[in-house]
């Protein structure tokens, strides 16, 4: 069984088939496909070849006039059965194998339009670059494990957040609390991690517990260890560290 539908040419020229004539016809009756008066589909399809006779070529013609036939041969059967019949049951409707067949064009055309339509969208995506995966003898790379990339990009994120406009209250914290602070820390956990105590505290109590352990590594209370650009900066109570700090209650805390 064959599945005539309409297509398009090189020229871009769309050719009308059969079945897309009759699914139109059927569409413009506004009822179900099942009851379709055999007769009235027959008498339209034959008045469309005969109106659009002169524009359709020699194939379009011959698949034309061979539906034509089947829909003769459709209504031939239906006049003049080959068994004798109650005139009541012999229905003017359109035959199953003809509906199945719509049905299943209409099918296929709903499925390549979608096909159309994704097309459509791939071709309005950006492409990666297939060849951005190759390596290059000539090239320069970093050698960088994925943890510290991370951690750097990270880091980059955090500064172009800082950058942007913030409103900034006037705060006052003086380094020598912050210092005390730290010493404190420092007596209790013997080592410390800096982006560990800043953690959920603002830019000012960031700034001002920096400045004091640069203070501290100055004045000989602490040892400060980094191992690479923008790393964590681990600070470790030196030997030198007060003997006898006593621990003040409280702490200072900076929104």
């Amino acid at each position: 069984m064959s599945y005539a539908v309409s297509i398009a040419t090189k020229e871009g020229e769309v050719k009308t088939a059969p079945l897309e004539v009759l699914w139109d016809l059927i569409t413009s009756y506004e009822i179900d496909i099942f009851e379709v008066s055999l007769s009235r589909i027959t008498a339209d399809f034959l008045a469309y070849m005969k109106d659009k006779e002169a524009s359709l070529d020699a194939e379009a013609k011959s698949d034309f006039a061979l539906m034509a036939a089947r829909l003769v041969y459709y209504k031939s059967k239906l006049l003049l059965p080959s068994e004798p019949v109650n005139v009541e049951e012999a229905e003017d409707k359109l035959p199953l194998d003809l509906v199945e067949q719509l049905l299943a064009y209409k099918k296929y055309q709903l499925a390549a339009e979608k096909l159309e339509m994704l097309r459509t969208e791939n071709e309005q995506m950006i492409k990666r670059d297939s060849t951005w995966h190759l390596y290059d003898e000539d090239s320069i790379y970093l050698d960088v494990d994925i943890i510290r990339l991370l951690k750097t990009y990270h880091d980059f994120l955090l500064r172009k957040e800082a950058e942007l406009p913030m409103a900034v209250e006037k705060e006052e914290v003086k380094i020598e609390e912050m210092l005390e602070y730290l010493n404190q820390l420092l007596h209790q956990k013997q080592k410390i991690h800096f982006f560990h105590t800043v953690a959920g505290k603002n830019l000012i109590f960031t700034v001002v517990f920096f400045m004091a352990c640069l203070e501290a590594a100055k004045i000989g209370n602490a040892k400060l260890f980094q191992e690479y650009v923008f790393a964590d900066i681990l600070i470790e109570k030196s030997e030198t560290f007060p003997v006898g700090e006593t621990e003040k209650e409280g702490e200072i805390s900076k929104a």
